[in-house]
């Protein structure tokens, strides 16, 4: 309406819009929609098409790929593309260089075996051995895992891997791993340690305060385990534990 291609005419007791000017109405269509109007966002998959066919790169949540960063502390640890010929050696490149990246995209098609944590943070997971160095694989979840993360996790070429989630001890972490369970239906289980209601001391009020929405929600999943176990720490405590402090209590 603001560049006069539109205005608002009143029709009995709703209002209708109408175009008032044609060029500015045609100029504006241009602008937002360089392909035309009756192009769909479910035939564009990555952000360069949406520029093309929207006018705005980020008219898509995502792009064509998806960088995923992942360790071990195995030397032998290897990741497979499904077609054979390309082989990721992820324990050595985490030998030699602190870890290995993997490209997630259509058409490409990454498998493991093994034992997987999948880590929320960026500090636990570039030092996940101190905590748990049983695990086969580390992945970094970068805080709230990405739906083609979670699609590729819960992808049949993943489906030998037993996963645990290492996430926040807060609603908002429970709930990403609700959010993994979901994907991969009993193949998921969550590391608390077992001193967690001593650890609780170095907890954070704020945050608790903050996620009051993510904790009722919990409340609906309480027939979950892990799920009431963290529901009786936060309401007993009421506060929110950085997964960081097991590096700290690790590294003493």
């Amino acid at each position: 309406m603001q560049c006069g291609a539109v205005r608002k005419k009143l029709v009995g007791r709703a209002n209708r819009i109408q175009i008032a000017n044609r060029v500015a109405f045609d100029r504006f269509l241009k602008s937002r929609f360089p392909l035309g109007i009756d192009t769909e966002l479910n035939d564009v998959f990555d952000r360069a098409g949406a520029i093309i066919a929207f006018g705005d790169a980020k008219a898509v949540r995502q792009g064509a790929e998806e960088g995923i960063f992942v360790r071990s502390v195995r030397p032998g640890v290897k990741i497979r593309c499904d077609d054979g010929e390309i082989v990721v050696p992820v324990g050595k490149l985490s030998s030699d260089a602190g870890g290995a990246a993997l490209s997630l995209t259509i058409g490409r098609i990454w498998t493991f075996s093994g034992s997987v944590a999948v880590i929320e943070n960026a500090e636990t997971f570039w030092r996940y051995e101190k905590v748990l160095p049983e695990v086969d694989l580390a992945v970094y979840a970068s805080g709230s895992m990405s739906g083609r993360l979670l699609a590729w996790l819960g992808s049949p070429a993943m489906a030998s891997c037993l996963f645990m989630h290492w996430g926040d001890y807060d609603p908002r972490g429970v709930e990403e791993y609700l959010r993994l369970l979901e994907a991969c239906p009993d193949r998921v289980d969550s590391f608390v340690p077992k001193n967690i209601e001593a650890l609780m001391k170095y907890g954070n009020r704020k945050l608790w305060l903050k996620q009051s929405k993510h904790l009722e929600r919990l409340r609906k999943q309480s027939v979950n385990p892990h799920v009431r176990l963290m529901l009786d720490l936060f309401d007993k405590h009421r506060v929110c534990l950085e997964q960081e402090v097991l590096l700290a209590e690790a590294l003493r």
